[in-house]
């Protein structure tokens, strides 16, 4: 089992494992709850996607080829889950009806759906600034140190921040301006 190697001293740097999108038919829901389980139960260390290319001569050579933006959504899921935090509640906003993700930031999918009002970076904690999008764990932990000596009142502070404000202009207000 892969849970009792990592478990030892066996693989000191973790284990971590692929998945071939769409090999098998499989949602993007079913593949992000395997990427859970895979994380919480077997203690896997990271995960890696790859979208399914069909080969001719080979017995799935008629399956339909995956778009490569599918993999690329899947790498953010991960990466709000395993980076950010997000909970598997708000992470679930992010599939449609179908259990696919859209071609879309699943980010700015899941904010439109919980933030009901623009929030101010002054006031805001360091887990509301990782919800909205164009803030990363880096430039939240950089605004909540810097606001503790200046006032944010201009985005090109933000910016400075490494915010990237034409991603979080619709989700912030800052010295009364809001988008």
């Amino acid at each position: 089992y892969i849970r009792d190697l990592v478990s030892g001293d066996r693989l000191p740097a973790g284990q971590t494992t692929q998945f071939v999108v769409d090999a098998a038919g499989e949602s993007d829901k079913e593949i992000f709850t395997r990427m859970l389980y895979e994380y919480n139960v077997l203690n896997v260390k990271r995960q890696y996607f790859s979208r399914f290319i069909a080969v001719s001569g080979t017995p799935m050579e008629h399956q339909q080829t995956q778009p490569r933006w599918r993999e690329n959504r899947l790498y953010q899921v991960d990466w709000l889950h395993r980076i950010y935090n997000f909970e598997r509640k708000e992470m679930n906003l992010a599939f449609n009806d179908d259990a696919f993700l859209k071609n879309a930031d699943p980010k700015r999918t899941i904010a439109m759906s919980t933030i009901d009002s623009p929030v101010d970076p002054n006031i805001a904690s360091y887990e509301e600034l990782l919800r909205v999008p164009g803030i990363g764990p880096k430039s939240a932990y950089r605004i909540i140190n810097l606001r503790s000596s200046e006032k944010l009142t201009k985005q090109a502070q933000l910016q400075r921040l490494g915010v990237r404000v034409n991603h979080a202009r619709t989700f912030i207000t800052l010295n009364g301006w809001q988008d």
